[in-house]
């Protein structure tokens, strides 16, 4: 299923990393996949959504090392 991406407010590249929260829905509006990156640092989370919202994946990144 086609996806899109959304760029919401507060977020811009640091070492070459985009920082900010970036989304993207199926086709029908469902989340797809989110990620949250605090601005200036290089740690955040990711979460993927399967198409009827259920958390399939979830990554941590603490200081560029992912983790989980």
């Amino acid at each position: 299923m086609t996806t899109h991406k959304v760029f919401e407010d507060g977020y811009g590249y640091w070492n070459g990393i985009l920082h900010g929260i970036q989304k993207s829905w199926f086709q029908d509006g469902t989340l797809q996949y989110e990620v949250n990156w605090k601005k200036g640092k290089k740690h955040g989370t990711a979460s993927l959504y399967a198409e009827d919202g259920t958390p399939i994946y979830e990554k941590q990144r603490d200081n560029g090392n992912p983790t989980g």
